[in-house]
């Protein structure tokens, strides 16, 4: 197995980006890892992320990835496909896999080839992991192993949010999955608390600059290391280690002399090219949500960076920190919490032009122009939204992605403004606008570029309203975007772990860093199988909902509520989790002035079953659903008399299944009805769907309403 495995990283090496430092680069995982597992010897591991659909095998001492296979081939419709189980042939030669759709995988463990995929188990001899039992306990900070001879404890910090880990077999090694953003995988040697990662890299690609000359690109991530590649040679000249923790924006200075990076936490550090030695490095700032842009101003005597809630700006010269650009006016936030801030936050800023002035967008709407040099506000302009990004024109224009006030809304719009006054110019189309996460303007100012949260890369024409040309990079995210100094070609890299450079004017992909996942013939083949069977699937579902428009009206009109009696019910906010749906107090009836509630009778008298959402969950063992004469408290729509609307309750998802010819009780309160103009219950038919294991909705939601005027004196 070793000589095989020598054989093969050799062959890897000739085949990797070759130069003196000897640069591998490899993808890992980019979202949650749901398993992680050592081979019988401990010297790989296998990762697996449903997320990104990856299955990783690792070689554990070196951290280098043997293989990398993507498993949605996996998929023969819309199943689920995760995989749960992981085995070792005797010869170490082939692993096996099954997934929870209950077929298996055999696997090629020297090339990650798909051998076969399979109904039943093969039949392979495969090893029983001889393991050994390990003494621990965790909580959310740390593991705690016990040595089960001398009794001696370790403590292992956890390694961020994610449960998922495996013992080696030897009992000496811990492996643990990371989490999104940042899913790499730990392992680390127990008796000695050595640690070494398993990951992607660059990894997750933070910040992407171009050398003022254009001859180098530096790219850093979240393997917290920074690579310097001469942009002809497609070889990295230089690597710079930053200090464990992930970069988040990377830019040379205009001299080209320095190179400045951030990480995601807001400390700088200013490194000298020449000599590859760190100049300084210190906590710039510290933020609300995250460092989030940085940038130097055209003449090099001053550095911007903002992160979310706050900018700072440093001059070059002996890098001090100056001081000012705090609004006279305090802040609060609106909603459930309130927060008060001693200034207004910011949300993005930049350079103007000449460098002199500092454009901000801030949290109330305003676009503000702040002096550099004495810290002062300049002008304040209301636009009412946020400016996610800005950049300045020419003839005192800024470019802006906006979207409004409330942060999590993704309608983002593109748009001109003219500093001087703050009136709006110009509005690029919005079709192409939405969940942009990457922008960048060219040096010259004629394009521009956007990429969104699923890496779709747009170049733009300023002087035209919808995208001139789309870039494809495969699925990405979280985007960084740089334009080489003349304008010609740009470089981007995001979630993907890979870094692309492309021609502007003519579209062409000049390179990329890691070559594109090839599927095999046989994966092909699975492939084409999931597409028939996803269109086969497709068509009974069009039928089936072409049937439930002709089938549920009438249906529909066979659910029927009656007035009860007047009476008394617990409070939503009193409910259980979970009920038994026993009569209680649907039991006592009152005059109307002294009650609470009206009561009701819900009545199934279709032949399917009905969905109905409830306040609380209901169990009983007795029946399919509701029994007869069950009390629900059903979870109910207000539409009021301002023309909104409101739910009686809080929204646990709880979902209640009324079988046919079942008739329960339930209760209004009298308060909501004369607070609103209707009461509207919704309800969705059941019906056996071998096609989707989530869900039997046949149609669409139907609804019945009751208004106050129902109700009998």
């Amino acid at each position: 197995m070793k000589k095989i495995l020598f054989l093969f990283f050799t062959f890897l090496f000739l085949m990797q980006i070759s130069n003196a430092q000897e640069t591998y680069f490899q993808t890992g995982h980019t979202h949650d890892i749901l398993e992680v597992h050592f081979s019988p010897d401990d010297s790989q591991l296998v990762s697996y992320s449903a997320g990104d659909g990856n299955f990783i095998l690792w070689d554990v001492k070196s951290g280098r990835q043997i293989w990398t296979r993507d498993t949605s081939f996996i998929r023969k419709s819309n199943e689920s496909t995760n995989l749960k189980e992981f085995y070792w042939s005797k010869d170490a030669k082939i692993l096996v896999t099954k997934s929870i759709n209950g077929t298996y995988q055999t696997w090629d463990a020297l090339t990650g080839k798909v051998l076969a995929l399979t109904e039943t188990k093969p039949e392979i001899e495969l090893i029983a992991p001889d393991k050994k039992q390990v003494s621990y306990s965790k909580d959310y900070d740390n593991l705690t192993v016990t040595d089960s001879e001398s009794g001696k404890t370790t403590v292992i910090k956890r390694f961020g949010f994610n449960p998922v880990f495996d013992f080696s077999n030897n009992g000496e090694m811990i492996a643990e999955g990371g989490s999104w953003g940042d899913a790499a995988i730990k392992i680390t040697e127990i008796k000695t608390g050595k640690s070494w990662w398993l990951d992607g890299h660059p990894s997750v690609i933070g910040g992407i600059a171009f050398s003022p000359d254009g001859k180098f690109l530096a790219v850093g991530g979240s393997d917290k290391t920074v690579y310097i590649f001469d942009v002809a040679k497609k070889l990295v000249s230089q690597k710079i280690e930053s200090n464990n923790r992930p970069i988040k924006s990377i830019s040379f200075s205009p001299d080209g002399k320095f190179l400045l990076f951030l990480n995601k936490d807001g400390e700088m550090n200013i490194w000298e090219l020449q000599s590859g030695s760190l100049l300084r490095g210190t906590q710039a700032i510290r933020g609300i949500f995250g460092l989030s842009s940085n940038e130097f101003s055209k003449d090099g005597k001053y550095f911007l960076f903002v992160d979310e809630g706050n900018f700072g700006v440093w001059e070059t010269n002996g890098w001090k920190q100056l001081k000012g650009f705090k609004t006279p006016e305090k802040y609060e936030t609106k909603g459930t919490m309130t927060i008060g801030y001693d200034r207004v936050p910011v949300y993005s800023a930049t350079f103007t032009k000449d460098g002199k002035e500092i454009i901000a967008s801030h949290y109330d709407g305003s676009l503000r122009v702040w002096n550099v040099n004495s810290g002062k506000q300049l002008k304040k302009f209301m636009i009412g939204e946020d400016a996610e990004f800005l950049a300045p024109l020419e003839n005192q224009k800024i470019i802006a992605v906006v979207h409004g006030n409330d942060r999590n809304n993704d309608e983002m719009k593109i748009k001109i403004f003219d500093s001087e006054k703050g009136t709006e110019i110009k509005r690029f189309d919005e079709e192409d606008t939405d969940y942009i996460q990457g922008f960048a303007l060219s040096s010259n100012g004629k394009n521009f570029i956007t990429s969104d949260i699923g890496g779709s890369v747009l170049l733009w024409d300023l002087n035209k309203s919808k995208p001139i040309r789309e870039f494809e990079i495969g699925f990405s995210g979280d985007d960084a975007i740089a334009f080489s100094p003349d304008g010609k070609t740009f470089a981007v890299g995001g979630r993907n772990q890979n870094l692309f450079l492309f021609d502007v004017e003519t579209g062409e992909k000049l390179w990329q860093l890691i070559p594109s996942y090839q599927l095999s013939d046989l994966e092909i083949q699975l492939e084409e199988r999931g597409k028939k069977g996803r269109a086969e699937v497709e068509a009974r579902k069009t039928k089936r909902d072409k049937q439930a428009q002709i089938e549920v009206p009438t249906l529909a009109k066979k659910i029927t509520a009656k007035f009860s009696h007047y009476g008394d019910a617990e409070s939503f906010w009193d409910q259980k989790i979970a009920e038994s749906g026993a009569a209680d107090k649907s039991k006592l009836k009152l005059p109307k002035e002294k009650a609470k509630v009206a009561w009701f009778t819900l009545t199934n008298d279709a032949d399917l079953p009905i969905s109905i959402d409830t306040n609380s969950m209901i169990f009983n063992p007795k029946c399919k659903g509701l029994c007869g004469g069950a009390e629900i408290s059903s979870r109910y729509v207000l539409e009021l008399k301002s023309g909104e609307t409101n739910v009686n309750g809080y929204d646990m998802y709880s979902k209640t299944i009324l079988p046919s010819k079942t008739t329960v009780y339930f209760s209004v309160a009298l308060a909501d009805f004369a607070s609103s103009k209707q009461i509207y219950l919704g309800f969705t038919f059941q019906k056996d769907n071998a096609d989707d294991e989530h869900s039997n909705d046949y149609g669409t939601e139907q609804k019945f309403y009751l208004r106050e005027s129902d109700l009998p004196e």
